[in-house]
């Protein structure tokens, strides 16, 4: 079980009353919400770490409705949504804030936006002036990748989805008391004794919790309250990525390797199909945007690896580029023995490696002049490593294989009807664990250095084209139909990414940002 992931949400909500009906007339042009809340990624940390579970995410509600908002002058780590409701108006009016704030390794984040991993949205608000009650319906809607209110993607947690109070209600404007009438109960999440509302099952990447209904019992002469709530739920895998961006780009473009240095700075190599004429390209991710690199290849390419400023692209017919300035400047050279490159890697500028075709791969000091080592497989898609003395390559026929120095390959040993399969990629961190993905949704797993594998259960039937782990307990598998499948340490969990396209490769950056390529303009950023 993974600890709670608090998706907190900071809201403040003012209700002011009447001694009458506070449903707005047909045709009034007044939304029926009664809550709107502040999506926001920064100020989280204090609150994560409180509870112990350094979940760096901040949630936050907004209300059916967007409002335009204009900015204010001061930023806050924590932006709040105020939403007045006049009962005597009708009428609901929300004023919020869209500013920014810096936060440690993070960045200038925009905070503020509506709709960002959750939405709580609500209706029917109305108030009951004889017994003082004021209550509106709520519902809380998903928009992560993961699924909430279960730790492994199958079983539903028992604590379900929880909103809980971690401030108010507070009462303004007159004398009295406002207290939550109907919470399902009290428990300390950030403070002692907050109440909160339990939705319960789990809530899958998408889908919309049912309506509860919030009461608040109003005394006195009372004429609004305000209050914060936040989010709490299990998830499968707190640490790991939240959500998926859509770099769009041209239809007619296919990229395939993927490989880079940082979050700021990736490279990706694909060919472009116009009316069945192709021109190849390399596309370096800078942050905010993927260019072209100038003056690359008219070759057709197929993998890009490196080291620094040292960048290996190889594809058809044994074309290797090979650039140690960043891909300024390009050299092209020809291996004539291999039909087709498939993947480039190097665990240094003097250590770079390619694989594909004819039972062997090839290794170079520089880039120029590279030598062929035979190995125990016909077709290899992918060669990877940890270090210049911890290597793999995956491939046709069920190809898993281990070297500790790059010249000495050996197979692993594998399950019994693996044989046939094809792997199309392999990763892991130093120390393992190690996985090789493949047809069907095959994943196998090493935890002996590539010795011997077995089989996990992927929780998807199509291709797996790629994985890449930031550590044991986090990593990424793309593939076919836009699949996305997450390891959390213990089973692999789906991840939803929107797209239906193929993808087929996949780099991350920790866990903070992975990069995944493919089919038709396809480039997905799972971020946090």
């Amino acid at each position: 079980m993974l600890p709670l992931a608090y998706l907190p949400m900071n809201i403040e909500f003012t209700a002011l009353k009447r001694p009458a009906r506070a449903t707005p007339p047909v045709g009034s042009g007044v939304p029926a919400g009664g809550l709107c809340a502040d999506l926001s990624r920064t100020g989280v940390g204090r609150y994560a770490r409180l509870a112990g579970l350094g979940v760096s995410l901040l949630l936050a509600a907004c209300a059916d409705t967007p409002v335009d908002l204009g900015p204010v002058s001061t930023p806050t780590a924590l932006a709040a949504y105020r939403c007045t409701a006049v009962l005597a108006g009708p009428v609901l009016r929300c004023d919020g804030a869209t500013t920014r704030a810096t936060t440690s390794g993070a960045g200038s984040l925009t905070i503020g936006g509506q709709g960002l991993y959750v939405t709580l949205a609500s209706n029917s608000p109305s108030y009951d002036g004889p017994t003082g009650v004021f209550s509106v319906n709520v519902t809380v809607q998903n928009l992560m990748a993961q699924p909430l209110g279960t730790s492994d993607g199958t079983a539903a947690d028992t604590g379900g989805v929880k909103v809980f109070f971690s401030s108010g209600p507070t009462g303004h404007g007159g004398t009295g008391t406002v207290t939550v009438a109907n919470r399902d109960s009290t428990t300390s999440f950030t403070g002692p004794n907050q109440p909160y509302f339990k939705y319960p099952g789990i809530l899958a990447s998408g889908a919309t919790s049912s309506a509860k209904a919030w009461d608040f019992q109003l005394t006195g002469t009372i004429d609004s309250f305000d209050f914060q709530v936040y989010v709490t739920a299990e998830v499968p895998q707190a640490s790991g990525i939240l959500r998926w961006l859509r770099d769009s780009l041209s239809p007619d473009l296919t990229t395939y390797g993927i490989w880079g240095t940082s979050a700021s700075n990736v490279y990706a190599v694909g060919q472009t199909f116009i009316e069945q004429l192709s021109r190849s390209q390399l596309l370096n991710w800078n942050g905010s945007a993927w260019d072209s690199v100038a003056g690359f290849s008219t070759d057709l390419m197929w993998g890009v690896g490196g080291s620094g400023n040292t960048l290996v692209a190889v594809g058809t017919y044994g074309v290797v580029y090979y650039s140690s300035n960043a891909g300024a400047t390009w050299n092209r050279v020809t291996i004539s023995a291999a039909p087709f490159l498939n993947s480039a890697w190097a665990s240094s500028p003097t250590d770079l490696y390619a694989a594909g075709s004819g039972g062997v791969i090839y290794r170079s000091s520089n880039g120029t002049t590279w030598s062929p080592v035979t190995v125990p497989a016909t077709f290899l898609y992918q060669v990877w490593g940890t270090s210049a003395t911890d290597l793999f390559a995956v491939g046709v026929s069920g190809a898993v294989l281990h070297s500790t120095n790059g010249t000495t390959w050996a197979q692993g040993t594998i399950p019994s009807g693996f044989s046939g399969t094809t792997f199309y990629g392999v990763g892991g961190v130093s120390g393992g664990p190690f996985f090789a993905v493949g047809d069907g949704g095959t994943v196998l797993r090493s935890s002996d250095d590539g010795s011997t594998w077995s089989a996990v259960a992927s929780g998807t039937t199509n291709n797996l084209n790629g994985v890449t782990c930031s550590t044991a307990s986090d990593c990424i598998a793309v593939g076919d139909l836009g699949s996305a499948v997450a390891w959390n340490g213990s089973v692999w969990v789906p991840l939803a990414t929107g797209s239906t396209h193929r993808m087929r490769g996949v780099w991350g950056a920790g866990e903070s940002a992975v990069f995944a390529t493919g089919d038709t303009g396809t480039m997905q950023r799972g971020v946090r």
